[in-house]
C-alpha cells in the first residue's frame, strides 16, 4: 500500500492554537490506560508516550506506569505540556526516537499514528520496547450525534461536508500488511466511550483543534467560524448538551522469537 497524505504545516507551533489543544480537548485518556493496566496485571516501570502533544496523555500515563517521558515534534506544544504537569518532556520525531534498545515497557500513541510514517514508526517502536513490551495505538472522537432533533442534526451533518470535509491523513491504525513487516501482533482491542457535558463555546473550540479546521488558511478559519456560531446556536439554545465520545485502543506485543 502507497501512502499518501496532504503536508499539512503543524498548527501548534503557535502558542494560542497549543493552549486551546490544552483547554478544550477532553481529558478521557484514563479510560483505556486503566483498562491496559488490568489486562497487562504487571508492573509498567517505564512508558513513553508519542505525539504527547500538551501532556494530557503523558498525565494519564504516568497513573499507570512508575516512570513516563512524553516526546513531541511541536516545541509550543511541549512548552505547554511542562507548563501544566511535572513531568519530562522532550522533543523529537515519533519515527527517530533518542533512546536506547529495550527501554519501554509501554509506548503509547494517541490521536497521532495517522500523522507518522508508520512503518519506520512501528520499527522503531519494535526497538524501544522491551522482550514482550506492549505498543498502544488509541484514537478517539465524538460520535457524531449532535441533537435527536433530526434538522438539527442535518444542520450539523451539512456544516462539516460544506465546511469541514476531513482533512487527508493516513490510516489510524496499522494495517496487516505493515504489521506483518513486524514482530508486533495484536494483543488486545479496547473499545470504550463516555459522554461529557459541554457548552456551545466549548464544543466549537474542541472543533477549531481538529484538523479539518487547522489546515484552512485564516480568511476560510474566519467563515468557518461564524458559520458554526451561526449553526450551533440554533442547536445549543445557550444551554449545555451531553455530547457522547468514544475510542479505541489497539494494544500490540512485540513477541519474542
Amino acid at each position: 500500500m502507497i501512502e499518501t497524505m496532504m503536508e499539512v504545516k503543524n498548527p501548534f507551533e503557535n502558542k494560542d492554537e497549543a493552549s486551546r489543544y490544552q483547554s478544550y480537548r477532553p481529558m478521557y485518556h484514563h479510560l483505556p490506560f486503566q483498562r491496559i493496566k488490568e489486562f497487562l496485571n504487571t508492573e509498567i516501570t517505564c512508558a513513553l508516550d508519542v505525539a504527547c502533544g500538551t501532556g494530557h496523555s503523558t498525565f494519564a500515563l504516568s497513573k499507570i506506569a512508575e516512570k513516563v517521558i512524553g516526546c513531541d515534534l511541536s516545541k509550543t506544544m511541549l512548552a505547554e505540556a511542562r507548563k501544566n504537569y511535572d513531568l519530562e518532556f522532550i522533543q523529537s520525531p515519533g519515527e527517530r526516537l533518542p533512546f536506547e534498545d529495550s527501554s519501554f515497557d509501554l509506548i503509547n500513541i494517541s490521536m497521532g499514528f495517522h500523522w507518522l510514517e508508520q512503518e519506520k514508526f512501528l520499527n522503531e517502536a519494535k526497538r524501544l520496547l522491551k522482550p514482550n513490551g506492549y505498543l498502544n495505538i488509541d484514537s478517539y472522537g465524538f460520535c457524531g450525534v449532535i441533537s435527536k432533533i433530526d434538522s438539527e442534526q442535518e444542520a450539523h451533518n451539512a456544516l462539516f461536508d460544506q465546511y469541514l470535509p476531513a482533512a487527508s491523513r493516513r490510516e489510524g491504525y496499522p494495517t496487516s500488511e505493515i504489521l506483518k513487516k513486524t514482530d508486533l501482533s495484536i494483543a488486545k482491542e479496547i473499545l470504550y466511550e463516555h459522554e461529557i457535558e459541554m457548552s456551545q463555546d466549548q464544543f466549537i473550540n474542541l472543533i477549531k483543534t481538529w484538523s479539518n479546521f487547522q489546515i484552512k488558511d485564516q480568511v476560510n478559519q474566519k467563515i468557518t467560524s461564524l458559520k458554526m456560531e451561526e449553526t450551533y446556536s440554533k442547536i445549543f439554545r445557550g444551554e449545555s448538551l451531553i455530547l457522547g465520545f468514544r475510542g479505541k485502543s489497539l494494544l500490540l506485543r512485540l513477541t519474542v522469537k
